[in-house]
């Protein structure tokens, strides 16, 4: 008899997602390492003054791309896969990239008109009126850049995000330092590259999503789940932009231009290692919206344990050595972003575990409670920061989204695990706390050193000292890990023919 073909191993669907998740996290690397570049390069060549004007004009346009959406993505990445499934996807696309369109148009056109009246009666910052006028450009081509972000992953093209993620944050780098140099040696010549890098990045975005061939059988649009969902997904965008943004919108409101800039340097800082975090918010979505809730619980639990190792040596390599490279890459006038900066490290709890509620929430189409509680943190932080900014400044800024945040991640998993049915033991977070808590020990007596090879080798040992406290607690499973990268990089174990 013919030799039989040997079968892939029962879990096929988990090295799927795993591959899928790849592609993602590769993206989120990208956009890490290019923020990186930013953070360092622009605070540096700008100065607190000019950076702060950049990073304000830049937050506003940001803070109004819920105008700009709406929450359409939230609806993509549901009813995408539904059109896949039903036969009618082209349908639904040539709908959400209509009214995206037209959102976007409407709120760019209104951020410009009203760009003297924020800049003077809001802000109180007069040379910040036109690089409002710019934002708006920047928020009309960001809006349709994710419009396709999104459109990608609902679709498993993830190589696509990938590849116009890999472009705009090369752009984004070179092309405001190349309009810098050449043409306005200013911020605003930083902010029109910037539109530039998104302007190339939306055509090649364009040109890709034309070669895509959707089923368009003349099925009905469930318009009812559509409209339940935009409903409930724009005010949960509202709720992550309020938690997002009202911090330094609150700091560029109530204090000068330069404090912006110091708080924007310690934020991005705080919150640049999200990006490493190997759980991918857009991609498990959407896998969410194909898969069975039994096996989103088993997502979920797995995503949990190994993220929050993750945040806590996050915790612990930015205690240990991010002053030091403050004043290495910016000079003193930055030293006093170290406290503000360890504060606002806390928020990555909420950046990086949330999302993977969220996920669950997004892809099933359970919107209505996690919105409200998203919407009550939301309101909580602008009530904190009224009343800590004015005392307390860019300290009491930090505290205050930090508060919110927490309550935020609380609401957000207690909803998931009602809602999958499932439990996470204690032991997930008390391990790796009680492993970094170890390590940060051991390092404080080496913490004095300075100089960036000694920073270097301080990064390099909290890694080392935190990886073997979680094997010594046994809060890691090196056979899981190795399962992991297995179905990740597509190699899968075959069962011997018969």
């Amino acid at each position: 008899m013919p030799e039989k073909r040997a079968q892939p191993h029962a879990e096929k669907w988990y090295d799927y997602i795993l591959k899928e998740n790849a592609y993602g996290v590769a993206a989120q690397v990208v956009v890490f390492l290019a923020g990186l570049l930013v953070t360092i390069t622009f605070p540096r060549i700008l100065g607190t003054e000019g950076f702060g004007y950049f990073s304000l004009a830049l937050v506003t346009a940001n803070a109004a791309m819920f105008f700009a959406d709406f929450g359409i993505f939230n609806v993509l990445l549901r009813m995408m896969p539904v059109g896949m499934r039903e036969g009618n996807a082209q349908r639904y696309y040539a709908m959400f990239r209509a009214w995206k369109l037209a959102l976007a148009f409407l709120s760019s056109s209104a951020l410009f008109l009203a760009s003297d009246f924020l800049a003077g009666a809001v802000f109180k910052a007069a040379p910040l009126a036109p690089a409002l006028k710019l934002a708006a450009g920047y928020l009309f081509l960001y809006a349709l850049y994710t419009f396709y972000d999104y459109y990608f992953i609902s679709l498993k093209k993830n190589k696509f995000s990938l590849a116009i993620s890999i472009a705009y944050n090369l752009l984004r780098f070179l092309l405001p330092l190349a309009v810098f140099l050449l043409i306005s040696p200013d911020f605003y010549g930083f902010l029109a590259g910037t539109i530039a890098a998104l302007a190339l990045s939306v055509l090649a975005s364009s040109f890709l999503a034309r070669g895509i061939r959707l089923p368009s059988k003349p099925h009905e649009l469930n318009m009812e789940e559509v409209k339940r969902l935009l409903f409930y997904g724009s005010l949960s965008y509202l709720a992550g932009n309020l938690l997002i943004y009202s911090d330094t919108l609150a700091v560029g409101i109530l204090l000068p231009a330069s404090d912006v800039g110091i708080y924007r340097v310690a934020w991005l800082w705080a919150t640049a290692s999200a990006f490493l975090l190997p759980f991918s918010l857009r991609t498990f979505s959407s896998i969410h919206a194909y898969e069975s809730m039994e096996k989103s619980a088993k997502i979920i639990s797995a995503t949990f344990k190994y993220t929050v190792m993750l945040v806590f040596l996050m915790l612990l390599g930015i205690l240990a050595v991010s002053d030091k490279f403050l004043v290495l890459f910016y000079g003193p006038e930055f030293a006093v972003a170290y406290p503000i900066l360890g504060v606002l490290s806390l928020m990555l709890f909420d950046m990086a575990l949330s999302p993977i509620f969220s996920s669950l929430f997004i892809g099933k189409g359970y919107l209505g409670k996690p919105t409200t509680v998203g919407l009550a943190s939301g309101a909580i932080l602008i009530a904190l920061l009224a009343t800590l900014t004015p005392a307390y400044g860019l300290m009491g800024a930090a505290a205050s989204i930090v508060a919110a945040r927490t309550l935020n991640l609380f609401g957000t998993a207690w909803l998931a695990m009602r809602l999958a049915k499932f439990r996470l033991s204690p032991s997930l977070v008390l391990k790796p706390a009680l492993a970094a808590l170890a390590s940060f020990l051991i390092l404080k007596s080496f913490l004095p050193l300075t100089g960036l090879l000694n920073a270097l080798i301080l990064g390099f040992a909290s890694v080392a000292l935190y990886g073997i406290a979680l094997i010594l607690l046994r809060g890691i499973e090196l056979n899981e890990i190795e399962s992991m990268l297995r179905g990740a990089l597509g190699r899968r174990v075959r069962k011997p023919a018969s």
